[in-house]
C-alpha cells in the first residue's frame, strides 16, 4: 500500500472562524467527581467559541473539540484540561500465508476451522467491511447475545451473524467532507480485506477456496477511514472507545502514521495501552515506511501491543516497506512478522471495477494474520492475560533472516503458538530491567544467546541477562519437556559520533507542481538511535528548490524538510557526511 501521511487538518466554521481539531485529556479526579469536571469543561469550552464533537471515556477521558488556534492557550490552562493533542491523519498500512503461518497444519492440532476462533470478538479499526461478501456469510449461525450492534438504525444494514458490530464516524472526519463517505460500509477495500484475512469463512474465489486464519471468530466493523482511506486521529480514539465498550476482545489496527511521536505523547498509543490494561488484546501494524531503522509508524510503537512487521511468503525475507526498530522512544519494535507481499484477499464489491477479491501488498495484511492468529489462541484458552496472548503469539515465533530490529522474535507460527506452555512477561529482553519472568511449565530450563553484546542464564522462573554497552540479537530458552521459546533483546547505549543512515519517515511520491512539500526523515546510527543534527538537502534533478530543513516539534528525533516543488522529476538529495539518500516526487 502506499506511505503513510500526517497533515494538519482543518475545518472552515461559520462567521470566518477556522478550527482546527484537537482532543483535550481531562485531569484526572475520582470517578465520582467526573460528571461535575466535565459540566463544568463544557461550560468554559462553549465560552470560548469551542464545539464539542464527541467525548470518550472507556479508555482515556478525552474530549474531541473543534476550537480556533488563538483560542488553544486558553483552553490549555483551564483546570480540566491535562494534556492537548491535535488531530492528525491516518492511512492504511497496507504468496499465501497457510504455509507460512502453519494455519491448517494449527487447525488440525485444534479440530478443524470450524474451531478456530470460534466466539472470539475481533474489532476491525479500518475503511469498513463489505458485509454482503461472501467472505462474512457465517451460516448456520447467530450472533451473539446482544449484537448485533450499529451506532445508527442505518448502519444495522451492514451486520450480520458474522459482522455483528457497524459503527463510522463520519462525524469526526468532516474535513474530508463527502470523500470520507457515508455509513459503515466500504467502498474503499482495505477493511474487507483485512477482515477477511483475520477471520474470513471458507468459500470459493477466483483461486480456489479462500478463508481467514480464524474462521469462527465474529467481527466488529469501526470505519475510521474514508472512502479515500484517510480518517483523523479523533475518529480513531472515538473508535477504540468503542470497541472496548462493546467487548471485542481483540483489535485490529491495520493503519498508521509514518511521523510516530514518542509512546508517551501519542494519544492514541496511550488508549490502545489503557486498552490492553482491561484485557483486549491489540495488533497494530508497523508500518510501510521501513526506508530505515527507527521507522515503525504510530501507533505500532504502543508499547504493549503486538506490532506486526512483513515478510515474503517467496524469499522468506523482510520485505522492503516493513517498519523496522528501535521504537522512537528507545524499545524493541516490531514483535515479529507475518506474511504481506503479493496476497490474494477479499476486496469489496462495493468498490467501483471490484471483482470481489484483488493482490495487495503492506503490513496492513500482515497485522490481521497475527490479529487472527490470536483469536485462535484465545478461544482455545479462555481466559489468559493480554500479556500472555502477546508472548504465545510472539515467542512462539519461528526464526528468520534479519536483524531484530527487522524481525523481532521471527515469523508468526500459529502452529507453535497453539503448542507453546511457557510465556515470557515481558515478551524481549530490555537493559533497564535485564530479567524476563517465565510461567506455565519452565523447569530444567537453559538459555541460549544469538547475537551480539548479551550474556543470559535461567535462574529459577526468570531469566536473566547482562547487556553490554551494545546488544542485539535472540535468547532462545529451552525447558524439559516445553517447545523452545524466542525472546528477542536489543540496547543501545547512545548515538555513534556519525550517522550511519537516513531513514525516510513520509513522503508524498507526487504533488502539484509549486507546492510546497513537507517530508520526514531521521538520522540513526548503526543500531537505529536517532542523531542530533540537520542533514545537508540539495536538488540532484529538477527545478525544485529547497524551503527549509528544521527539527520536528511533535516528533523527537525527526526532521521536517520543506521543498517547493517544479515541474516534472524532481529528485531531492540528503546528505550527512558520507551518508546518502534521494527522495523522488513527481510534479503535477
Amino acid at each position: 500500500m502506499k506511505h503513510l501521511s500526517i497533515f494538519l487538518l482543518l475545518v472552515a466554521f461559520p462567521g470566518g472562524i477556522e478550527a482546527t481539531q484537537y482532543i483535550i485529556e481531562m485531569t484526572d479526579v475520582p470517578k465520582q467527581a467526573r460528571s461535575a469536571r466535565r459540566a463544568q469543561a463544557l461550560r468554559e469550552l462553549e465560552q470560548r467559541r469551542a464545539h464539542v464533537q464527541e467525548a470518550t471515556s472507556a479508555t482515556l477521558d478525552t474530549l474531541i473539540v473543534d476550537v480556533d488556534d488563538r483560542d488553544l492557550y486558553a483552553i490549555a490552562t483551564l483546570p480540566s484540561t491535562k494534556r492537548i493533542y491535535r488531530s492528525l491523519e491516518y492511512r492504511p498500512a497496507s504468496a499465501t500465508v497457510d504455509a507460512a503461518q502453519s494455519v491448517t497444519q494449527a487447525w488440525e492440532k485444534i479440530g478443524g476451522w470450524e474451531k478456530a476462533g470460534e466466539g472470539v470478538r475481533i474489532a476491525i479499526l479500518d475503511t469498513g467491511i463489505d458485509s454482503t461478501h461472501p467472505a462474512f456469510q457465517m451460516r448456520a449461525a447467530s450472533a451473539p447475545e446482544g449484537f448485533p450492534r450499529a451506532d445508527r438504525a442505518a448502519n444495522l444494514r451492514w451486520t450480520n451473524a458474522k459482522v455483528i458490530v457497524a459503527r463510522s464516524y463520519e462525524n469526526l472526519n468532516r474535513q474530508y467532507g463527502a470523500a470520507f463517505g457515508t455509513e459503515a460500509r466500504d467502498v474503499h477495500g482495505h477493511g474487507t480485506a483485512s477482515a477477511m484475512i483475520a477471520a474470513g469463512v471458507p468459500h470459493e474465489s477466483p483461486q480456489g477456496t479462500l478463508a481467514g486464519v480464524a474462521p469462527r471468530a465474529y467481527v466488529g466493523n469501526y470505519k475510521v477511514l474514508g472512502d479515500a482511506s484517510a480518517g483523523s486521529t479523533a475518529g480513531v480514539l472515538k473508535a477504540i472507545d468503542d470497541a472496548v465498550s462493546d467487548g471485542m476482545q481483540v483489535l485490529n489496527l491495520s493503519l498508521g502514521s509514518g511521523l510516530a511521536a514518542r509512546p508517551e505523547d501519542d494519544v492514541i498509543v496511550q488508549a490502545l495501552e489503557r486498552a490492553i490494561a482491561q484485557g483486549v488484546v491489540v495488533v497494530v501494524a508497523a508500518g510501510n515506511t521501513g526506508t530505515g531503522l527507527n521507522s515503525i509508524s504510530s501507533p505500532g510503537t504502543a508499547p504493549n501491543a503486538i506490532t506486526v512487521g512483513s515478510h515474503s511468503a517467496a524469499t522468506g525475507l523482510v520485505t522492503w516497506f516493513s517498519g523496522k526498530g528501535p521504537n522512537n522512544g528507545a524499545g524493541l519494535k516490531p514483535d515479529l512478522l507475518a506474511v504481506g507481499d503479493n496476497f490474494f484477499t477479499a476486496d469489496s464489491t462495493l468498490r467501483p471495477g471490484s471483482t470481489g477479491y484483488r493482490t495487495l501488498a503492506g503490513t496492513s495484511l500482515s497485522t490481521p494474520v497475527v490479529a487472527g492468529m490470536t483469536a485462535v489462541v484465545a478461544a482455545l484458552r479462555p481466559g489468559l492475560s493480554p500479556a500472555e496472548y502477546r508472548s504465545l503469539i510472539i515467542n512462539a515465533a519461528a526464526p528468520i533472516t534479519g536483524r531484530a530490529l527487522e524481525t523481532g522474535a521471527g515469523r508468526a507460527d500459529l502452529a507453535r503458538s497453539i503448542d507453546a506452555t511457557v510465556t515470557a512477561t515481558p515478551s524481549y529482553l530490555r537493559a533497564d530491567s535485564a530479567s524476563v519472568s517465565l510461567s506455565g511449565s519452565a523447569a530444567g530450563c537453559l538459555a541460549e544467546v544469538e547475537g551480539t553484546g548479551l550474556e543470559a542464564w535461567v535462574s529459577g522462573t526468570h531469566l536473566e541477562a547482562r547487556f553490554a554497552a551494545r546488544a542485539e540479537g535472540w535468547v532462545t530458552v529451552r525447558c524439559v519437556g516445553a517447545p523452545p521459546v524466542r525472546i528477542p533483546f536489543w540496547h543501545s547505549a547512545g548515538e555513534t559520533a556519525a550517522a550511519e543512515g537516513i531513514t525516510l519517515l513520509d513522503a508524498p511520491r507526487s504533488a502539484v507542481r509549486n507546492s510546497i512539500v513537507e517530508f520526514g526523515v531521521r538520522l540513526v546510527d548503526v543500531s537505529g538511535t536517532a542523531m542530533p543534527g540537520l542533514p545537508q538537502v540539495t536538488v540532484a534533478s529538477g527545478n525544485a528548490q529547497v524551503q527549509g530543513v528544521t527539527p520536528m516539534r511533535d516528533v523527537a528525533g525527526a526532521i521536517a524538510v520543506r521543498v517547493r516543488i517544479g515541474s516534472g522529476d524532481n529528485v531531492i538529495r540528503l546528505s550527512a557526511g558520507p551518508v546518502e539518500r534521494e527522495v523522488r516526487i513527481q510534479g503535477q
